[in-house]
């Protein structure tokens, strides 16, 4: 066989893959389609920054450098989040029953971040951080309704 052929072979196959997967995320609805999308770009870079440690990173009102992120305790929770937004976005991707759970922990899993950040910073007021946590604990259960309930037929 040509080597021309094989790469027309594999340019066919490429785009059948890509229209699969159009498909399937037509298939999905809107909701469903943001949510892993949003989850595997924003683990994706989540993942990337943290891991490459480039520039500084912002935290409430503090920019931080990476090591003072480390110090202060913030990093595992960043790469914790990363990794489970990217975990998710396959698993909705995927329509796999346990992914919703991901979904609903993923606004529950930074919680500690305003903690730790009120342990180093007691002067600042708490009221940005209880709004921080409201708003975390109203998304999760907003997804907890509809993936578990609206959607529940969805996923295998």
């Amino acid at each position: 066989m040509r080597t021309v052929d094989k790469l027309v072979g594999m340019l066919v196959m490429a785009r059948a893959a890509v229209n699969g997967v159009i498909a399937r995320f037509e298939a999905m609805p809107l909701v469903m389609r943001l949510v892993c999308l949003a989850s595997l770009c924003a683990g994706f870079m989540l993942l990337v920054i943290s891991l490459l440690q480039v520039g500084s990173i912002r935290i409430f009102d503090e920019t931080l450098s990476w090591s003072q992120v480390r110090a202060a305790g913030y990093y595992p929770f960043l790469v914790g989040s990363g990794l489970a937004m990217v975990v998710t976005g396959v698993g909705i991707w995927k329509l796999w029953k346990w992914s919703r759970w991901l979904v609903v922990l993923g606004y529950l899993i930074p919680l500690p971040i305003p903690l730790i950040y009120l342990r180093s910073h007691p002067q600042t007021g708490t009221d940005v951080m209880f709004t921080y946590a409201i708003s975390a604990v109203v998304w999760a259960g907003f997804f907890y309704w509809y993936l578990f309930f609206k959607q529940k037929s969805t996923f295998v």
